[in-house]
């Protein structure tokens, strides 16, 4: 599945061309490759612009975190 030119140059206006992903070879990095692209955006702004336009185009996405994603439990750390 590819990104519509359109729908492409959109993501692009908000995150810059370099970083969008859309190599299936690259891609398969990011935990799955039935992706139309990988977006990285770089600040809070980015990510809002980034899923307003997915609202906006009806596209499916899935947001992936560089930081803690859920296998850090506090209460396992934490506990006395």
């Amino acid at each position: 599945m590819a990104l519509d030119k359109d729908i492409h140059s959109a993501f692009a206006d908000v995150v810059g061309e370099e970083n969008i992903c859309d190599d299936p070879v690259m891609m398969a990095a990011y935990f799955k490759t039935d992706f139309a692209a990988v977006l990285l955006p770089g600040n809070t702004a980015e990510v809002q612009a980034v899923v307003k336009l997915c609202n906006k185009f009806k596209l499916p996405f899935r947001p992936v975190s560089t930081g803690w994603t859920g296998v850090f439990t506090p209460a396992a750390c934490c506990s006395t």
